[in-house]
């Protein structure tokens, strides 16, 4: 019987010592971090899954870690708003500050980096230590698994993404902007593949980015836009193997009723199916993402 292959998208929970240290801002230390990482990648592969990752242990979300190795987001920006809070004060005015990618109370606002300036890649030493360690900890672990067949995957945001979060107060316009973040991109996606690992592009810009950033275009304009920004993805993607790489498309995950507010699959289902990879991975596990999933 041929076996079906398992995965998910990417961030685990975290083990209880680390949140804690985290909560109380105190170092986590590079042995403490090893041994998280086993704990969560040793139970991965007890479970069966065939391709594990570290949880994203060492960040603290997926955007900022990229941009952390990027320079020229030397200003602040304003968290996008999704419409659907936007359009319900009773509800958004529940949320009080947070950290996070989106901000859930236009009355408080999320801050985050702004690009300032010509934009750079410096990063490459901070990746390979994350990439580095993800692989020891693997090497040290499968020994002791010989019936397991788990390959690994990391994950980092299109340049979609990363325009989709991050406000632009240098570039001209939005064009210019994705072109520059393509570019920088193109650097972290080939240091990635280059070990082996399958390279998963985070992309909520082709679907989240509808109801949060683009809420005021047209369907037909935020489709075209999707068009660009696969288009720079792709040509990020040039030295990738498609075999290792793939995308994964969602609408967000945030305590709204977005359904009201997202883009339907249809009018973008074919769009979204441009970015050169072998797997597509779509968030169908929620409700409203899987109901307009079987409408098409």
């Amino acid at each position: 019987m041929k076996s079906i292959k398992t995965t998910h998208v990417g961030s685990l929970p975290r083990p209880p010592q680390m949140i804690a240290k985290t909560l109380r801002k105190q170092a986590i230390a590079k042995e403490d971090f090893w041994r998280y990482l086993k704990v969560i990648m040793e139970r991965q592969v007890q479970l069966g899954i065939s391709y594990i990752n570290n949880g994203e242990m060492p960040r603290l979300d997926y955007v900022n870690s990229t941009v952390s190795r990027i320079s020229g987001f030397g200003e602040k920006g304003t968290a996008p708003i999704p419409r659907d809070l936007e359009e319900l004060p009773e509800l958004s005015s529940r949320f009080g500050g947070r950290n996070g990618l989106i901000t859930l109370n236009p009355k408080a606002p999320v801050t985050l980096p702004a690009c300032s300036g010509p934009l750079s890649y410096t990063g490459e030493a901070s990746l390979r230590e994350e990439l580095d360690m993800m692989a020891e900890v693997y090497n040290e672990l499968m020994p002791s698994y010989p019936e397991s067949n788990a390959g690994l995957f990391f994950t980092a945001p299109s340049p979609g993404t990363v325009a989709l979060f991050l406000e632009n107060k240098y570039y001209r316009n939005y064009g210019d902007y994705i072109e520059a973040l393509g570019e920088v991109l193109k650097r972290e996606y080939d240091i990635i593949s280059s070990y082996g690992f399958h390279l998963q592009v985070d992309c909520p810009d082709l679907a989240m980015g509808r109801h949060t950033r683009f809420k005021n275009l047209s369907d037909n304009q935020f489709v075209a836009l999707i068009d660009t920004n696969i288009r720079v993805l792709n040509q990020a993607l040039a030295a990738v193997d498609p075999a290792g790489c793939r995308v994964h498309i969602c609408w967000g995950n945030y305590p709204g009723i977005r359904s009201i507010r997202d883009i339907w699959p249809k009018k973008h289902f074919q769009p979204c199916r441009g970015p050169e990879c072998q797997v597509h991975i779509s968030g169908s596990q929620q409700p409203q993402a899987c109901t307009r999933m079987e409408r098409v």
